[in-house]
């Protein structure tokens, strides 16, 4: 893999272990077996569009080679003394996915439904959104890219949430958030529309190439990438009800 703390620092802008998983030194097993969940969640290839999937993929390898030494107590130590890393040929991350599934085993989609629940308006969430918020600068685009399980049906209640934290002053006032161009978030709308599409018919084949079964952590990723795809036309059918409520032109038939 070549110099993993490099490669931190590349794709995470972070050279520390620790600080890539955002957990405290002292971390328990169940911690870092959590972060590692949690971080792997946000960068695996399956949740990116083909174009970013190689360097999704990197980063994937990255989380994972973090995870096997956080985890081992040896490797562990070692780091903890020496602030270095040494390359880990027992783990060959061409494999992380099933590195990934020795890990988390049988996941169902109801572990992702529980989870989302879970993860809903839990400071986790607002520690994530925080964090999306300033390290890109208030781009929407970004944001949603960065925080679990979003989408732009929930925009809404995401900037209310960075509106109080401008009001409170526990964020800067970016003008990408303030002042987004309405062209943009109409891109954001096409976009997801376009992958509401492609998971309807990603998750048609699935069910007609029964044969084929896939690994649960396969199964989990494609089920979060369908699930937040299609919310997208959700978002449609609400923001014309929205308009159509609030609009103070005329309908046919009716006085102004």
């Amino acid at each position: 893999m070549g110099d993993m703390l490099k490669l931190c620092k590349k794709y995470f802008g972070k050279k520390d272990l620790y600080e890539v998983f955002d957990i405290a030194k002292n971390a328990s097993e169940k911690e870092i077996r959590q972060a590692y969940r949690r971080l792997s969640l946000k960068v695996h290839p399956d949740r990116v569009a083909e174009d970013e999937k190689a360097e999704a993929t990197e980063k994937f390898k990255v989380v994972s080679a973090v995870h096997s030494i956080l985890s081992n107590k040896s490797k562990r130590e070692m780091y903890d003394k020496t602030g270095s890393v040494e390359n880990d040929d027992d783990l060959d991350l061409d494999n992380w996915r099933q590195y990934w599934q020795s890990i988390f085993k049988e996941v169902t989609e109801q572990d992702i439904i529980d989870y989302e629940k879970k993860y809903k308006d839990s400071q986790e969430e607002y520690n994530d959104l925080k964090r999306a918020y300033v390290g890109h600068k208030g781009d929407m685009n970004r944001i949603l890219e960065h925080v679990l399980f979003s989408s732009p049906d929930d925009e809404p209640r995401l900037e209310m949430i960075i509106k109080k934290w401008i009001e409170d002053e526990e964020v800067p006032a970016f003008e990408k958030f303030l002042n987004e161009p309405a062209s943009k978030k109409e891109a954001r709308k096409r976009k997801y529309e376009k992958e509401a599409k492609l998971a309807a018919k990603e998750s048609k084949k699935r069910k007609t190439a029964s044969s084929n079964e896939s690994t649960g952590e396969e199964d989990l990723f494609k089920a979060i990438q369908s699930r937040q795809s299609s919310r997208a036309a959700q978002q449609n059918n609400f923001l014309d009800k929205l308009a159509e409520k609030y609009s103070t032109k005329p309908t046919k038939g009716r006085k102004k």
